[in-house]
């Protein structure tokens, strides 16, 4: 058995009582040219969707949240991981995927997991900001800000060249399909992510549409307002940020006409009565399904229609 598998397993027959105090070292133990690193890395795996993989970590922190870009990447192997944070918190993982090449299991990836489920107990917990390793404390506000920030940052810079090769930059795919999931999750917007969302949304932003290219799930961006695509990609507190600064609720664009129908269209009801709460027009014509009724009975979608928008 490898040294992770061994350290896993011993790990998962301790008591959870005797890891406060291990906990603590480890986390101390981390040397101040790391700890934005760690806390990064940390951040990621108690927040993020998805399993953080090796190829992921130097794509994460490369980016510069001052110049809003990324830096030169310095790769990381698997085993200088605990450099950077102890095998006491996180381990390296090594997992067989999926070949869509040669359609066999023969793909190896190397994953980061948390070394035991308490690494993640003690961390979002009150009990770490009351000792030495408090500046290590995280809790989802915390940690889907960062994200946000990471794949926004991520998006607007390997996306201003029209085209994102995602082997280039591994991190894409994910920041492609996850960022609006942590911009959702935000109680407060802070500026950057303010700032950075709206480029994002804005179609006169190469990125904004290498972004719509890149997600197969979204129709490709036409000419539309910022608003609209908040509302097509379910992003309330950005919509309200947007109203708030006088965006117009009944503005026409794109192939479903207003922000209105987009949201009848896609079912989202509760995007659907924000816009009718802030004065969206039921009746505006216009868009490929000429009104709002229409397009949400296109997908047969009952609870829109019983609005009775």
């Amino acid at each position: 058995m490898d040294n992770t598998n061994t350290i896993k397993d011993s790990m998962g027959r301790l008591p959870n009582s005797i890891f406060p105090a291990a906990r603590v070292r480890a986390l101390n133990a981390i040397k101040k040219e790391h700890q934005e690193d760690a806390q990064a890395i940390l951040k990621w795996l108690l927040f993020g969707y998805e399993e953080l993989t090796m190829k992921m970590v130097p794509e994460i922190l490369r980016i510069d949240f001052e110049q809003q870009s990324l830096d030169d990447p310095e790769p990381i192997q698997g085993h200088e991981l605990c450099n950077i944070i102890s095998s006491t918190l996180v381990v390296v993982q090594q997992v067989t995927r999926w070949n869509y090449l040669t359609y066999q299991t023969d793909r190896q990836e190397d994953i980061l997991q948390l070394g035991h489920p308490s690494v993640k107990e003690y961390i979002v917990s009150g009990e770490i900001k009351e000792n030495s390793a408090k500046l290590f404390h995280i809790n989802d506000q915390l940690a889907h800000e960062f994200i946000a920030q990471c794949c926004l940052i991520y998006l607007v810079d390997c996306g201003k060249g029209g085209h994102i090769n995602q082997k280039l930059f591994p991190l894409a795919y994910y920041a492609v399909n996850r960022w609006t999931e942590h911009v959702r999750n935000l109680q407060q917007l802070g500026d950057p992510v303010k700032c950075l969302s709206l480029h994002l949304l804005t179609d006169k932003n190469t990125s904004c549409l290498t972004w719509m290219k890149s997600a197969h799930s979204l129709e490709a961006a036409g000419s539309a307002l910022p608003f609209y695509y908040a509302t097509m990609v379910n992003l309330p507190n950005m919509m309200m940020f947007m109203m708030e600064n006088g965006a117009d609720v009944n503005a026409q664009g794109d192939r479903y006409g207003t922000a209105l129908q987009v949201a009848s269209y896609h079912g989202n009801v509760d995007i659907v009565q924000l816009l009718l709460e802030n004065g969206a027009d039921a009746n505006a014509q216009g868009g490929e399904y000429d009104n709002a009724l229409q397009a949400a009975s296109y997908r047969g979608d009952v609870d829109i229609v019983f609005i009775r928008i």
